[in-house]
Parts: C-alpha cells; structure tokens; sequence
C-alpha cells in the first residue's frame, strides 16, 4: 500500500511539474514584438486584394425599335502580397520568435540562478552565525584565541556583502526578464516564476 501511495505521490508531482507554464514560453507568448509582428501577418492587410475593373460595350441594333447594347464588366483580383512576400513576413516572424526565446532563456536562466545562489548562501551566512556566537564563547572562557573568531567576523562580513550585492543583480535580472512581456503581463510572469523556482526544488 505505501508503494502505491509513494508512486501516486511521484505521478503526482511529475503531473504538477508538466502542467506549470514555462516561463520562457510564455515570455514567448506574450512578447510585445512577437505579437505586433503576429498580428500584422495575420492582419486583414495580408488578405487584401486589388481590384482592377475593366468595362467595354459592343453591339447595337433595333430591336421592336428599341437600342440594345451589351454592357460587359470584368472583375480581376490579385493579391496584394506575393507569395514570396508572404513567405519573408512569416520567416521574419519566426526567427523574431527563435530570437525572443534565446533571450528569454538566457534572462530566466540567469534568475533561477541567483535565486539559487542566494538560497543557499542564506543558508550558509545562518551557519556562520551561530559558528561565530559559538566562537564568541569559547573565547570568553578561554578555549579559544581572539584570532578565531575574528577568522569567522571577516568571512561572516564578507558572505553578507556579497550576497546583498547579489540580491542587486538579482533585482536587476528580475527586471529583465519582466520587461520581455508587457506591463499588465508581468504579475501573471513573477507568478510564472516562483511556481517554477517551486516546482524545480532545492
């Protein structure tokens, strides 16, 4: 029976894993550039046609003593896009699409790697406190020199400083993934991505 519940438990997790919104797709999206250049493409200016109207009249006569003439027009429509015109907007398109997702790959990846980062130099600076407040002891009853524990003042100053300028790139990085989409996109982005820092684990 425990078997089967931890399995459940494993599809589970996998299922909820699955089901999350990448956020790179969904940068992919929801970019502004892709869309604008999407809905250009499939905008009613790549359906429009010209029109060229062409009259001609011929014939004529008396019949019951009346004229008749026959009156022929001719409709000719073409497109207003090449095929090849056509084919170059979707191209372009594309490749706007492969150049938005290599962007916002490389923005996430560098988020999810500062939250990592900072996770578990968080982790590690907790340690050293308690360390250095043991170490402080020590020094108080004489177990140890003074030296020690200003060893481990240094490294607790040093770890701090770098992870708050850490937490600066981290908001910078946060920024920039942010602004690949637009404004009222963003708070559904930062739900995106911490469902994700979730869903990856420690």
């Amino acid at each position: 029976m425990r078997r089967i519940d931890l399995s459940l438990f494993v599809l589970l997790l996998l299922a909820g894993r699955v089901l999350a919104m990448d956020p790179v797709e969904f940068i992919v999206r929801h970019n502004p550039d892709i869309r604008a250049l999407r809905e250009f493409n499939d905008s009613i200016l790549n359906r429009l046609k010209v029109t060229a109207r062409a009259r001609t009249k011929f014939g004529g006569g008396i019949l019951e003593e009346e004229a008749w003439v026959y009156d022929v027009g001719v409709i000719v429509e073409m497109p207003l896009y090449s095929k090849r015109e056509a084919l170059e907007m979707r191209l372009r398109e594309y490749q706007m699409r492969r150049q938005v997702r290599r962007e916002a790959a490389a923005a996430v990846a560098r988020y999810r790697g500062l939250r990592r980062y900072l996770k578990r130099e968080k982790a590690i600076i907790e340690g050293l406190k308690a360390e250095c407040t043991w170490l402080e002891r020590r020094v108080e009853a004489g177990l140890d020199p003074q030296k020690v524990l200003m060893r481990c003042v240094m490294d607790l100053r040093e770890r701090i400083k770098n992870f708050e300028m850490k937490q600066e790139e981290l908001s910078d990085a946060l920024e920039n993934v942010l602004s690949l989409v637009r404004p009222e996109e963003r708070e559904r982005l930062r739900e995106i991505l911490e469902e994700d820092l979730a869903a990856a684990g420690p």
